[in-house]
């Protein structure tokens, strides 16, 4: 029994000291401040990661049935979304193949509503067709009377080169274009050019627009290969760098890599998780943070009570044994 009183007597006994509960709280914030300061580095890591991830979508608010039927008619065999796996170049590549074939979408059915571009409009009983295959020689529109005979075939050109559409007469004199209207700023066009009046940079921001965010460089694409792998990347170093300054054992550091990555790739996966229900980062980065930010407290707070019941079963057997032993002199 006094074994046990002398123990406490030591454990305890200079806790009212103003110099022990002083560095007892410094001691407690320092290592509340190190165990948050970890989380919010996880937590910060992580929303970048999930930017760089999310950053790269495709605008579909932004894409009308008319762009979808231009990118399905001229890439019957490409799924629109996986442009979002392409590098920059790659989708400016698709767009300028999609652009011409939304111009002539776009003619097409203004000519079917009942529109004008420049001379060119259907009468009573006409339509205007598409060709059907991409690489269709000379025309891709043609206008049908009533009976499906041939009116007027058009070549459409979305372009502001002249020489370019000159080189299109030039193989093909008997059929007349139809351009987009940066052309007519030139001088001394020939009869047979007629002026859509939709202009190449209007069509060019309309197709582009969807995919905007995919427009990256070749060194945005590579850091947006890093960045989602880089909360892990910072976990090992910082964890690494405590076992070279002697501060953790190497089994500690690998115990707390693992221990780390797995709050943080939850931390990722329910920001995943709510992108995936909302499809807004503004929602879903912010959770991130606050899962890995909860996981590290609740943590804390286990650990806290823990040790809490331990000490209430410390005085809880020191109480016992004091009662039993008063009884015994009693």
């Amino acid at each position: 029994m006094r074994y046990e009183l002398k123990e406490l007597q030591d454990k305890y006994g200079n806790q009212d000291s103003f110099t022990n509960k002083g560095t007892s709280i410094k001691n407690l914030y320092l290592k509340y401040f190190g165990e948050n300061k970890s989380a919010l580095l996880d937590s910060l890591t992580s929303a970048v990661a999930l930017d760089s991830i999310f950053a790269d979508n495709i605008n579909y608010d932004e894409i009308t049935p008319q762009i979808q039927e231009a990118f399905e008619s001229a890439n019957p065999n490409i799924e629109l979304s996986s442009l979002a796996d392409k590098t920059g170049d790659e989708v400016a590549g698709f767009i300028n193949n999609i652009k011409g074939k939304y111009f002539e979408i776009l003619v097409r059915d203004g000519l079917n509503n009942g529109e004008t571009f420049g001379d060119i409009a259907l009468s009573e009983g006409q339509k205007a067709i598409l060709a059907e295959s991409v690489t269709q020689p000379g025309w891709d529109i043609q206008i049908l009377n009533s009976d499906d005979s041939l009116d007027t075939a058009l070549q459409l050109k979305a372009t502001s080169s002249l020489g370019y559409i000159k080189e299109a007469l030039e193989k093909y004199p008997d059929i007349n274009v139809l351009s987009t209207s940066e052309v007519f700023d030139s001088a001394n066009l020939p009869d047979d050019i007629f002026n859509s009046g939709i202009s190449n940079q209007e069509i060019t921001s309309e197709t582009s627009a969807p995919f905007e965010d995919l427009l990256d460089s070749n060194l945005t694409d590579f850091l947006e290969n890093v960045l989602p792998v880089l909360p892990f990347i910072v976990i090992s170093l910082s964890e690494g760098r405590k076992y070279f300054i002697h501060k953790k054992a190497l089994n500690t550091v690998f115990r707390d890599i693992s221990k780390r990555s797995i709050k943080t790739g939850i931390a990722m996966g329910a920001g995943s998780a709510v992108f995936a229900f909302t499809d807004s980062g503004l929602i879903s980065i912010p959770t991130a943070i606050l899962v890995r930010l909860s996981i590290d407290r609740l943590e804390n707070m286990n650990s806290l009570l823990t040790k809490l019941k331990r000490r209430i079963e410390e005085l809880n057997s020191v109480r016992i044994n004091m009662s039993s032993s008063f009884q015994i002199v009693n």
